[in-house]
């Protein structure tokens, strides 16, 4: 079963709509240049996931608040991953472990299960497991917006990426 809350997705991306020319310093607002360097960033918000918010509810308690911050579409991670303090914050406990082949060599991470809101789209997309990973740290080109997740490989096999290194564009599509 698909993740997806809602069957169509269209997230398009182009970091020139989203900084100002002097930002990142001396880098300017081509495009391509701003791709390269950041990669597809798009907007997101980490939430409790739905069983957890339900249980919440239903013992009077409010839900905590999503945390908004930036999120990479990266080829190079199997699962999305999100950063573990964020989903933490949260409130959610931690489901299993995983074992994660990094720079560094194995290590074993928790995973969470998770809801992620794609802000350009308004699409939620619920997680039975996100990796809790480590991205505290992690450049972002937007002041106080930090980068807090890896949208991973497990969300790219539903569609399409189109990156376009020419033009500084990306697209990530789904149309079931």
């Amino acid at each position: 079963m698909s993740p997806w809350r809602r069957s169509r997705l269209c997230l398009s991306g182009s970091l020139v709509g989203v900084l100002n020319a002097q930002w990142p310093p001396g880098g300017g607002s081509d495009p391509a240049a701003l791709l390269q360097h950041w990669g597809p960033l798009t907007v997101v918000e980490v939430q409790v996931p739905p069983a957890l918010a339900t249980l919440l509810q239903s013992q009077g308690a409010s839900l905590p608040q999503p945390v908004l911050g930036l999120a990479l579409v990266e080829t190079g991670a199997s699962i999305t991953a999100v950063d573990r303090r964020v989903i933490e914050s949260l409130g959610v406990p931690p489901v299993g472990v995983q074992p994660v082949g990094t720079a560094g060599g194995v290590q074993n991470q928790f995973v969470y299960p998770a809801s992620l809101r794609l802000a350009a789209m308004d699409v939620i997309v619920d997680f039975n497991s996100v990796l809790g990973a480590d991205l505290q740290g992690q450049a972002s080109p937007v002041p106080d917006v930090p980068l807090i997740c890896l949208i991973g490989r497990d969300v790219l096999r539903e569609g399409v990426l189109f990156y376009n290194g020419l033009t500084g564009a990306w697209t990530l599509a789904r149309n079931d």
